[in-house]
């Protein structure tokens, strides 16, 4: 038999076309290790922004497809980013991690990392490198391994910067951001790839490009073959050229605003200004087309024959022992289905690791109690099957990795794994990674728009929003003396969400005596003669605080007049709406109800001078209702309540009027009760 083995030697000549290219004959205004403007070393404060914690003096990048003479096409994707420090709270801009994806068969490569900072020390520049020791390694999961690091000496007033480079086999183009938490100078990412490839390109956010140009740059490659066959002393050299064009791109964002955090809002990746790609086909010059835009079904098959996923639900044989202890206590489905997820989140613990893929083998995160969220809901999936309940695992993403977008084909969107159930007509999602969450509930980290059930039998799209609502009742039974000191008692009642919050805060205090005292010192003229905790670990039931209070400072007393705001502690004081326009949704979670009912008594003698006016209101939708109500009967005043946030959004166009309900409503809780002494 003859063989041959053949060497490919590329030579690269696209060089001189690069000048006539006005994409990448643009020069980059930043160049790693020379502070170009002095003027950023001694800068104390963003002009256009005074409150800003930091700022962006530069942030470059670029994604090139190139062709490698031994590994084919591949992709190089380099970053420089540049920063001012204006306080501590942005210290941690400093602290940085590269995440690089591999399989068993090719891996993404970090080229160079370097990074440095600067800071003004007697007059004088001082450099301080970043070392190879400052760089830790750590596998997030078995295809993904992060490279942390931190730059050194970072202080107020530090310029600090970091570059570098990764290569990779796999053909994505990476993301760019153009908007961060802190102003931006200047943000511009170049992108370019041969014209046999295809990327779908979507641009997000509400800032128009100062520079968004597409142009063409021709490309020249001599390409030497040399082929040996055995058994043969000669050898045949052949030289051919191939000449194709690149696809260029360049977006440029000068003077980007500070895309701050505001009240009930999703994930600042949501709406940030910001271009993303897919790879959607190869068409080679010769050969069939080959289409990378994957469809759900074929990304549901890989699932399940991973190794690190579907494959580990069938290895559930581990659970047997708890298997017949479940089915002994019961017979009934949803019985059995309840009991598997308190036993799962009870006894294991999450290491608030999200992740998509198991960490480990399922057994080994059983027998250590603990392990990440892929790892505890696969083991919840697993046991449920064996008990014989028809069980899947669903992919999602958590709030603060975005929003999937159901028409963009990309398993990369998803970073998070729950459990599901279906029994008789009624599917049921669980996360038990969270041991205060009863089984009928989903953390609100997981509430998120769309989640992709991945099953041989009933594959699909699953609803994860929640109409669970937060229900929070306080009834509150006080009286009022001469000298305005208020005593009595409180029994707040917390529902569904409004008890998983609560049980969560609870159980990261030291003790009740804490609590208490944090309680008082949030609530000014607050003191607990005497408390109690209902239902703290029935997590199944309304968790309720009983509490004995004496509030001091709290009303004002002139002469004949006392008058104090009568929602005492339920209160809200401050409308979370600052925005004149807000372009992106108010999120809520899920929807929401605060109800107060108060029974004042007054001092004898003294009669009710001035009060509220009773008011009912709600939103044009009808869903978000507002209702205040007094009732005098002689010493007695009763109060009633109710705020009803009944759906869970509401739209950019809706924010303007919602906003006026806030304000509103909050004018209403302001209203004092004005009592006046008979004479």
């Amino acid at each position: 038999m003859k063989t041959f083995s053949r060497q490919l030697i590329l030579v690269l000549l696209a060089a001189a076309f690069l000048a006539s290219n006005p994409v990448f004959a643009q020069k980059i205004p930043m160049k790693f290790g020379k502070i170009e403007d002095p003027a950023h070393l001694t800068m104390i404060q963003y002009d256009k922004d005074t409150v800003a914690e930091a700022l962006v003096l530069g942030d470059y990048g670029e994604t090139h497809l190139i062709l490698d003479e031994r590994e084919g096409w591949i992709v190089e994707y380099s970053r420089h980013f540049r920063a001012k420090i204006f306080k501590k709270s942005a210290y941690d801009w400093a602290t940085q991690s590269v995440v690089l994806y591999h399989t068993a068969d090719a891996s993404e490569k970090l080229v160079f990392l370097k990074g440095m900072v600067y800071n003004l020390e007697d007059g004088k520049i001082t450099e301080s490198e970043l070392d190879k020791s400052m760089i830790h390694q750590e596998n997030i999961d078995n295809k993904h391994t992060e490279h942390k690091f931190t730059l050194p000496n970072v202080r107020e007033g530090s310029l600090i910067e970091y570059s570098y480079k990764i290569r990779s086999p796999y053909l994505s183009v990476n993301d760019w951001r153009f908007q961060y938490t802190i102003p931006a100078l200047w943000s511009e990412y170049r992108v370019s790839y041969p014209e046999y490839f295809d990327y779908k390109k979507l641009q997000k956010g509400y800032l128009a490009f100062d520079v968004n140009e597409e142009t063409t740059k021709p490309v020249r490659m001599t390409i030497m073959e040399s082929e040996r066959r055995d058994f043969h002393v000669a050898n045949s050299t052949s030289t051919y050229e191939i000449n194709y064009t690149d696809k260029c791109y360049r977006w440029v964002k000068n003077g980007a605003p500070a895309f701050r955090e505001e009240p009930f809002m999703n994930a600042l990746v949501n709406y940030i200004s910001a271009m993303e790609f897919e790879l959607a086909a190869y068409k080679p010059p010769q050969g069939m087309v080959k289409n990378f835009t994957q469809s759900w079904e074929k990304i549901n098959e890989e699932l399940l024959q991973d190794e690190d996923f579907g494959l580990q639900i069938k290895r559930g044989g581990f659970m047997k022992e708890y298997v017949a202890q479940i089915t002994s206590i019961s017979t009934d489905s949803v019985e059995q289905l309840k009991a598997s997820y308190n036993l799962i989140s009870s006894m294991m613990k999450w290491d608030e690791r999200t992740r998509l893929y198991a960490t480990q083998n399922l057994r080994n995160a059983w027998d250590k109690k603990s392990g990440s969220s892929a790892d505890i809901n696969l083991i919840l999936v697993a046991l449920l099957r064996e008990i014989g309940i028809d069980s899947d695992p669903v992919i999602l993403s958590t709030r603060s990795n975005g929003m999937v977008h159901p028409a963009q084909i990309m398993l990369g969107q998803f970073n998070y794994v729950i459990a599901s159930a279906k029994i008789g007509e009624k599917t049921y999602l669980m996360d038990a990674t969270e041991k205060a969450c009863p089984n009928n509930m989903l953390p609100a980290r997981c509430i998120n728009g769309q989640g992709r059930i991945i099953s041989e039998a009933r594959p699909g799209w699953i609803d994860l929003n929640s109409t669970t609502r937060y229900i929070y009742t306080n009834v509150v039974n006080v009286k009022i003396d001469e000298e305005g000191t208020i005593n009595g008692t409180m029994q707040r009642m917390y529902g569904n969400y409004a008890a998983l919050d609560k049980r969560i805060e609870v159980r990261n205090k030291k003790d009740n005596d804490e609590y208490i005292r944090d309680l008082e010192n949030a609530n000014r003229g607050l003191s607990v003669v005497n408390y109690e905790l209902i239902n703290i670990d029935s997590i199944y039931k309304s968790l309720t605080e009983k509490l004995e209070v004496e509030i001091s400072d709290f009303s004002m007393k002139a002469g004949n007049i006392i008058s104090f705001t009568p929602l005492l502690y339920d209160q809200w004081t401050t409308n979370p709406f600052r925005l004149e326009d807000r372009k992106f949704p108010v999120d809520y979670v899920y929807p929401r109800q605060y109800k107060t009912i108060l029974t004042l008594n007054i001092p004898e003698g003294y009669e009710l001078d001035e009060r509220p006016a009773d008011l009912s209101m709600a939103m044009p939708d009808g869903k978000t209702k507002f209702i205040y109500k007094l009732v005098a009967n002689g010493r007695e005043l009763q109060i009633s309540c109710v705020v009803d946030i009944g759906k869970s959004l509401y739209t950019g166009e809706e924010y303007t009027i919602l906003k006026e309900f806030y304000n509103k409503l909050i004018s209403k809780h302001a209203e004092k009760i004005v009592l006046k002494k008979q004479i």
